[in-house]
């Protein structure tokens, strides 16, 4: 029986702290989110949230979508949707998982360029297509799972 206590509490303490995100991230549904404190490319966002434990954030809903919209304070910010490359020719999340939420500026947007493979938020909600590398300099918001 202490054996049992020892192993329950290990998964208490487990529940406990995956449930909660550290002081740098904000809690956003069930999943961490962190914008990244400086400016750079899509390309090194990727690697800087690896790094830091998650992944360039995906959003799926509305609701998720405004909270991250707040969290950029105002900024344009990469977000982890991406085409082509490992991961197209259609938009699909950094994780490779496909859309089943989209706020495009513009409807046209849904069909990804190859100039612009990207996607970032604006400081309105809206997505949009963006370059990948070191001419597309910009905040990312990063995310990790409970």
């Amino acid at each position: 029986t202490a054996m049992r206590i020892t192993i329950v509490l290990a998964m208490l303490l487990e529940a406990y702290y995956s449930l909660n995100c550290d002081g740098s991230w904000t809690t956003i549904g069930e999943r961490c989110y962190k914008l990244q404190s400086s400016k750079s490319s899509w390309n090194a966002h990727y690697i800087n949230c690896f790094f830091a434990g998650g992944k360039l954030a995906s959003i799926e809903s509305a609701q998720v979508n405004s909270e991250v919209k707040t969290l950029c304070h105002g900024s344009d910010a990469f977000i982890g949707g991406a085409a082509f490359g490992p991961f197209g020719p259609a938009w699909v999340w950094a994780d490779g998982r496909p859309f089943a939420y989209t706020n495009w500026k513009d409807a046209s947007y849904a069909v990804p360029v190859q100039e612009k493979p990207c996607i970032r938020i604006d400081s309105d909600g809206f997505w949009h297509p963006e370059c990948c590398g070191v001419e597309a300099s910009l905040y990312a918001v990063c995310l990790r799972s409970f």
